[in-house]
């Protein structure tokens, strides 16, 4: 899949449209496009790295602490194993290897933080930052217009994603959905 990646100097420019075009191509295309050159996304993204890595680095039984009510009907907090897919013999698995720490974007009383390690503050900042850049993409396609959207009304939904080490002591199952992805198709 070639991503299409668009400056966010032209994603600002909304006489473009030839950017717009391309935008539109992509999305409908393939689903995604790239933004390059967002103004403080480095360094938002390296203090939220620093706070992850203090955060991954707590033991499992204070992590677990933060593991959503699921018979509740929560999501948000952080998950070990709650994905499963088919491997390339068609069992289902799980997949016991991907970590998640879920939350909204703005900040939402549904939000569960760890109070051992400061990982609200960087992933908000960089949440609002990632958030309001799709905002712009919006804008740009017109669609705040057309259908009548509401930025300030809009509630996004993060998701801090990573996979644990090929000889972590979690490994359960040898396999996980990343790399048996391409057995399928």
């Amino acid at each position: 899949m070639k991503l299409e990646v668009i400056s966010y100097d032209e994603l600002l420019d909304k006489t473009n449209l030839a950017i717009s075009d391309k935008v539109k191509s992509a999305l409908f295309s393939t689903g995604i496009i790239g933004v390059r050159g967002v103004p403080t996304f480095l360094e938002k993204s390296l203090r939220y790295l620093e706070a992850v890595r203090r955060f991954v680095a707590l033991d499992e039984r204070i992590k677990h602490h933060y593991v959503p009510d699921r018979d509740a009907g929560l999501t948000e907090g952080y998950e070990v194993g709650a994905e499963q897919f088919q491997d390339h013999n068609g069992l289902w698995q799980t997949d016991d290897k991907k970590v998640s720490y879920y939350a909204f974007v703005p900040d939402h009383q549904r939000n569960k933080w760890p109070q051992e390690v400061d990982l609200k503050t960087p992933y908000l900042i960089l949440g609002e930052l990632m958030f309001n850049t799709g905002k712009q993409v919006l804008d740009l396609l017109g669609l705040n217009e057309v259908v009548g959207l509401d930025h300030d009304g809009l509630v996004g939904y993060g998701r801090m994603l990573h996979y644990l080490k090929e000889n972590s002591t979690q490994d359960t199952n040898p396999n996980w959905c990343g790399i048996n992805a391409g057995l399928l198709f």
